[in-house]
């Protein structure tokens, strides 16, 4: 009888033994998929939420050049916040300057750039003078453009500027929502500026702003398809200069747009 009992014993213990070792063996296992997944994760909802940050702003620009195209006194855009920071203001304004010598004299134009933004902690996303970038606050060389803004050119057989179309939008207020839930990012229009310039033998593009390294790119874009046009940076001011022209002279078509915007909930 002494014998039988030491047996079952034996096996008893041997069975707590195995439990704890195949718990121990689970715990380790979740433990050790935790810390090489978790990061992973983390990251992936990380890019997740910048992609579609990216994608609300794209559609922000997206409406607002319907609007100036239709004329359009309002335009609303509704974005999903998640952990997000949605606003207008708050971040260091930019300005931009066009300047035209036509066959009549000087012209100058100014517009301040106050941009719409997204903020996911890690990244900003910017709706600036009709462009999107993204990049970091406060490090100029982080920024880098993901949609250009509607300006265009046109050239003729040799390279040089024969109509330059440039569109400058002007966003102001100021306010930011964030957290959870949904918000609308509303735009009204405020005035209007058409101007067509003909006779045009010399043009000044002059934008100064905390997203210098975005513009820099976007010019430099422009300016290695025209002949007798250069491109230069000074701080935060990048600047492109056109001397060459088409039979001469050259036209500008220059719209400006300013918009009253808000970010409202619901």
């Amino acid at each position: 009888m002494r014998t039988q009992t030491t047996n079952r014993d034996d096996r008893a213990v041997s069975e707590a033994i195995s439990y704890v070792l195949i718990f121990s063996l689970i715990t380790l296992g979740t433990t050790i998929i935790y810390l090489q997944g978790g990061p992973a994760l983390d990251g992936a909802k990380e890019r997740q939420v910048t992609q579609n940050s990216e994608r609300a702003v794209v559609l922000v620009q997206e409406r607002l050049n319907e609007m100036m195209e239709q004329k359009a006194p309002t335009r609303e855009v509704p974005i999903d916040l998640q952990d997000i920071t949605v606003g207008v203001g708050g971040l260091e304004p930019g300005w931009v300057n066009v300047t035209a010598n036509t066959s009549e004299g000087e012209v100058s134009y100014n517009a301040t750039m106050n941009p719409v933004h997204i903020d996911t902690g890690s990244r900003i996303i910017t709706y600036e003078n009709g462009a999107v970038m993204a990049g970091q606050e406060g490090n100029a060389d982080s920024w880098g453009l993901r949609r250009e803004p509607s300006w265009a050119i046109s050239t003729n057989d040799t390279g040089y500027l024969g109509t330059a179309f440039l569109r400058t939008i002007s966003t102001t207020g100021e306010g930011s929502i964030g957290g959870e839930g949904r918000v609308r990012l509303v735009f009204e229009s405020v005035s209007r500026t058409n101007e067509n310039l003909n006779g045009v033998d010399e043009l000044s593009i002059t934008v100064s702003s905390p997203r210098t390294s975005a513009w820099e790119s976007y010019l430099r874009g422009l300016n290695g398809s025209l002949n007798e046009s250069d491109v230069t940076v000074s701080g935060e001011k990048v600047t492109m200069e056109v001397d060459g022209f088409a039979d001469g002279d050259g036209s500008i078509s220059y719209n400006e747009q300013v918009l009253r915007t808000k970010v409202v909930s619901g």
